[in-house]
């Protein structure tokens, strides 16, 4: 099967706003001996969680905040995976965006308030409105795409690369902290960045399968060998600046984003890889400075390779950069790299057995942005 390069979304988080009374109503209307949730907090709010739609891939949450404060909301909170809703039960691809898919995508998204029994409890102005699945917001989508990669091998090579890439100020490492040790540290097998609006990340599939393989066949896990999966989740900040420039107040914010799921996908994917990682190929220490040596200008050749030794030194490109106070000459010295398409980021010659020859294509041009 072929898991590469589909720009979509794997998730999408809608919400709907309701008043404590209705949010009373709805919530007794699926309290069960069937089905009781599970209760947790965060972040000031309480979540009520129920698993009945899980397997149609829906996470079904009713929130309220836990102290009554001046503003506040509480309401319906759904978590779809759209492929699992359509009944497509591969763990590992993605929505794929056809009409016919989105089609059905959005009608098994009309039936989840009937699910909800929401039909049952409110009367009909009030469901048609207020209940419509439509008219409930985006809180966040998460764009992604897959890439399977010749072996698991290469797979985490480009892993441990692109956490030497780079990050601009509004960006945070994505990371934990370590009791252990005392400390942050990054995830094995992940690399993550964070913005106020935004998260991105990319990640060996197969491990996260393995990390959870209770809840998968052993098949799928074997299927995810090699694969990387590229992710950018967008917050609701962003997500209404992306569905503002679109002039037609008559279609809902759900039929906006899947009108063009794919190519808004790959936007977001060039916009924000093109930043963090560039468009520049990988090649080792060794490798990289003959082709500084053959292709640029002499004048050049020692602030590139000695660039070069600083990214390595720190194991960082935004870190290297960093130390760096002349802007000018920064700019100067990242435009070389840029003309000869190559990465300041190199190749440690020990994770490719001593080969000073071997190089790793740039992710903009393998996700073929």
């Amino acid at each position: 099967m072929n898991y590469s390069n589909i720009f979509s979304c794997h998730t999408i988080e809608l919400r709907q706003k309701l008043s404590p009374s209705e949010w009373q109503v709805a919530f007794k209307a699926n309290l069960t001996k069937e089905h009781i949730p599970e209760s947790y907090k965060s972040k000031g709010y309480e979540y009520f969680y129920w698993n009945f739609l899980r397997e149609k891939g829906v996470r079904v949450y009713f929130y309220r905040p836990i102290r009554k404060k001046k503003f506040f909301e509480m309401g319906i909170k759904l978590v779809i995976n759209p492929r699992i809703l359509i009944g497509d039960k591969d763990y590992i691809g993605i929505f794929e965006p056809t009409e016919y898919n989105i089609e059905r995508l959005f009608e098994e998204l009309a039936e989840i308030p009937y699910e909800l029994k929401l039909n049952k409890v409110f009367h009909y102005e009030w469901f048609n409105n207020v209940g419509n699945i439509l008219n409930f917001r985006i809180q966040q989508i998460d764009f992604c795409i897959n890439h399977k990669f010749e072996s698991p091998y290469i797979a985490d090579i480009y892993i441990k690369l692109l956490k030497r890439g780079n990050k601009t100020k509004n960006m945070a490492e994505d990371s934990y902290f370590d009791n252990n040790c005392n400390k942050f540290k990054k995830y094995k097998n992940f690399v993550g960045f964070k913005g106020k609006s935004f998260e991105i990340a990319a990640y060996n599939k197969q491990e996260q399968l393995l990390d959870h393989k209770k809840y998968f066949p052993e098949e799928c896990i074997d299927e995810a060998d090699g694969i990387v999966r590229f992710e950018i989740k967008v917050k609701r900040e962003k997500i209404r600046r992306m569905l503002k420039s679109s002039d037609n107040i008559y279609v809902s914010e759900l039929e906006k984003m899947f009108n063009n799921i794919g190519y808004t996908s790959q936007c977001e994917f060039s916009r924000y890889i093109k930043i963090l990682f560039g468009k520049g190929d990988y090649y080792t220490m060794e490798k990289a400075v003959e082709i500084i040596r053959r292709n640029v200008k002499e004048k050049y050749h020692k602030d590139m390779i000695n660039f070069l030794s600083l990214v390595s030194e720190k194991r960082s490109l935004w870190k290297a950069k960093a130390e760096l106070t002349d802007t000018n000459r920064l700019d100067k010295i990242l435009k070389q790299f840029k003309n000869v398409k190559l990465n300041p980021v190199t190749v440690p010659i020990r994770w490719v057995n001593y080969d000073r020859n071997i190089s790793f294509k740039n992710v903009f041009d393998i996700l073929e942005l």
